[in-house]
């Protein structure tokens, strides 16, 4: 459980990226001899999430299929934002390259801000298996994380990347209670 690393990636974006070949970046050279391709898994849930957002977690994987160091857990900011029963939420990728499948929820701590205006201080963050499938190693699903009006104009002001900050600390991996049913006979 505490091999469970957590490192951020916040200078990914969707707006004004462009694909870069592997000639023009000799890191991303390494970076893609050293970890495989990833495949986008769905949550069970699908509620709320149209076609136009599975695409989106489709799209990300194929533009970046080398995210993510070998042996973490990558979460990152798409550079989106998506919108479920009156409610804006930012779309982050979650990533897990470990060994081992990911199959117990967690919670964490996340701080992220742009140019100095903090969108989330602390905001505790659950992600729970029990609303998504299993994640392999390799692979990535979304995560979405409501915001407010007030947070929603900074994330929409979001165009220098180097101006982002994104921290993940306290992550704590939750204990499965199950309750156990005896029967008399």
């Amino acid at each position: 459980m505490k091999k469970i690393i957590f490192v951020l990636l916040a200078l990914i974006f969707l707006v004004g990226c462009s694909k870069e070949t592997n000639a023009s970046n000799p890191s991303k050279d390494m970076a893609r001899k050293e970890t495989s391709s990833l495949e986008f898994v769905l949550p069970y849930e699908s509620q709320g999430k149209s076609s136009e957002l599975i695409e989106l977690g489709n799209k990300l994987v194929k533009e970046y299929p080398d995210v993510g160091a070998e042996g973490e857990i990558t979460v990152y900011y798409s550079g989106a934002t998506y919108r479920i029963n009156d409610t804006d939420h930012a779309v982050f990728m979650f990533i897990n390259r470990m060994q081992e499948t990911l199959n117990k929820d967690l919670e964490f701590q996340m701080d992220w801000s742009y140019d100095g205006h903090p969108i989330y201080d602390k905001q505790m963050v659950d992600f729970k298996i029990s609303e998504r499938i299993k994640l392999p190693r390799n692979s990535a699903t979304l995560l979405l994380l409501p915001i407010n009006n007030e947070q929603k104009e900074i994330v929409d002001q979001m165009t220098d990347e180097s101006k982002m900050k994104l921290n993940i600390s306290d992550i704590r991996v939750k204990k499965v209670m199950r309750q156990i049913v005896s029967v008399e006979e």
